[in-house]
């Protein structure tokens, strides 16, 4: 374990110790967490915890004490690893592909087709907006085939990171 996961499993239990049960809703349990947010490495990426616990759908909620939220959270990670750590732009641009093709996607060429097919034409990344041929002149050869909605998951993270 790295000194940064050991500081980050630490702070994660003092402000664990401090939530109040039960929790009804993603916003009355980021309300609970420090002003700056919370961070969290899974998947091997660190993400700000406030961004997770939106990605949670409202039929996880309550959260009945610690142990309930607990072992939520650990199936929804579990089940969701590859959404961990996407921007929410590109999360919204992977899933609008994701059910627009055909998998596998073999190159970027099916991959811009299924980008026109998804109505997307401009992906924001960071604070500018890019065309989809520039974007996909970003990727790399090896990235192919896309064998599906989980493995584009994979490559948006790795390629737009929040």
């Amino acid at each position: 374990m790295q000194v940064e996961q050991a500081y980050e499993m630490l702070a994660a239990a003092a402000v664990l110790a401090k939530l109040r049960f039960p929790i009804a809703t993603a916003d009355e349990l980021v309300a609970q967490l420090p002003a700056g947010g919370l961070r969290a490495t899974f998947g091997g990426r660190t993400v700000n915890l406030r961004r997770v616990i939106h990605l949670l759908p409202a039929y996880y909620f309550p959260f009945s004490n610690l142990e309930n939220m607990i072992a939520k959270a650990t199936y929804f990670l579990r089940e969701n690893e590859h959404r961990i750590g996407v921007s929410p732009a590109v999360a919204t641009v992977a899933k609008r592909v994701a059910d627009a093709a055909s998998f596998p996607i073999a190159d970027a060429a099916q991959l811009r087709r299924a980008m026109e097919t998804a109505g997307i034409s401009q992906v924001t990344l960071g604070e500018r907006s890019h065309s989809v041929d520039s974007v996909l002149r970003g990727l790399r050869g090896e990235l192919f085939p896309i064998q599906n909605a989980s493995a584009l998951y994979r490559i948006s993270r790795e390629f737009a990171p929040n």
